[in-house]
């Protein structure tokens, strides 16, 4: 029973881990918290920047970015969220429609 119980809840979590801690650029991996600029230095200039209205806040507001990478064929991109210089969120994605490789 405790396995089954156990085996269920790693289903359940591993169903539910569409979002990624890092995006792997060629041998380099960047992850949630590091700074935008070791991003850039690592997997360059992102397919597609989106500018992300911002929910209520309290304090200063952000300009919050979702940065689209492709990081090979046959793979989901990467949507990284960035916010006042560094990397908040990595998720898988999808590329827009007029941005898909040929």
């Amino acid at each position: 029973m405790l396995r089954a119980f156990a085996l269920t809840a790693w289903l359940c979590l591993l169903a539910h881990s569409a979002q990624a801690t890092g995006v792997r650029c060629n041998p380099d991996l960047v992850e949630v918290g590091d700074e935008v600029s070791e991003l850039l230095r690592m997997c360059g200039q992102p397919l597609v920047r989106t500018g992300v209205a911002p929910e209520e806040t309290v304090g200063p507001v952000l300009a919050i970015e979702q940065w689209t990478y492709s990081v090979g064929p046959g793979t989901f991109v990467r949507v990284v969220t960035v916010a006042n210089g560094r990397i908040l969120a990595v998720e898988d994605g999808e590329l827009p429609a007029s941005r898909e490789p040929d």
